[in-house]
């Protein structure tokens, strides 16, 4: 048996789906970290949720059909909204299933609460959401915000071939940081052996992708310079050694 001890405490059970939203059900928003702030403030030391993988038929959390992607439906419109790759005007024109009538004004009006918000019965109701609707508006909405992304990180020739390490830069640049991003983009971009026989200009380039995003970050020197020249250095040292020590970095 196992000799680790837990400190006995108190928390609350409460699915991400029950935080209040103006889009039919709760998300990793605001209110997800307000409500974290809630629980830190009642001195309890646990949020308990329920499953938080993508559902199937009837939408059970019990049901899922990945262990390790997110539910999309848990993706935080209003911060889609403030990245600048939804229009509030589009999102509150749908209906989310609770009984929000879905309202047609401009973004300025939409932006500064220009409009009413009324409740119908014929469509919805507060004490439930439909499955249904979330279903066939929030795939839709999250697609648009998608391919407004996607073209907003439109390939050039100085991110060829380190797109997502221009990325992960522009993410933690906006305060996005886990330890799970760089393993995540270890596994995601290596293939090894194409990796370690790429041209030496699109080593050149990722050097310069890794020189703008520490720059922006203001940790040039000393950490900064030595991951700039690792794409050209990393073509000198033998490729196991390289892939062994990228591997021990993704876990620090």
């Amino acid at each position: 048996m196992s000799d680790t001890k837990f400190e006995r405490n108190a928390g609350i059970l409460m699915p991400v789906s029950s935080l209040p939203s103006p889009y039919g059900i709760g998300t990793f928003g605001k209110d997800a970290y307000d409500f974290v702030t809630f629980v830190k403030e009642c001195n309890h030391k646990y949020w308990q949720v329920l499953p938080l993988g993508p559902t199937t038929y009837g939408d059970s959390p019990y049901q899922s059909y990945s262990a390790f992607a997110g539910n999309p439906y848990f993706v935080d419109l209003d911060m889609l909204i403030e990245a600048g790759f939804l229009l509030k005007s589009e999102v509150i024109s749908r209906d989310w299933g609770d009984g929000i009538v879905p309202v047609n004004v401009s973004e300025d009006d939409a932006v500064n609460g220009r409009f009413g918000t009324y409740r119908d019965g014929n469509i919805g109701d507060e004490r439930y959401v439909s499955y249904e609707k979330i279903y066939n508006n929030r795939f839709d909405i999250l697609r648009i915000a998608y391919n407004r992304f996607k073209a907003a990180c439109a390939e050039s020739k100085k991110t060829l071939r380190c797109e997502d390490y221009e990325l992960f830069m522009r993410l933690f640049g906006l305060g996005y940081k886990g330890y799970n991003i760089q393993k995540t983009l270890l596994y995601y971009r290596v293939d090894r052996k194409k990796y370690h026989t790429r041209s030496w200009i699109n080593r050149f380039r990722e050097g310069q992708v890794r020189y703008e995003g520490f720059r922006g970050l203001g940790i040039l020197w000393p950490k900064g310079w030595l991951y700039i020249f690792r794409p050209i250095a990393s073509r000198i040292v033998p490729s196991a050694l390289t892939a062994k020590a990228k591997e021990r970095i993704a876990e620090l």
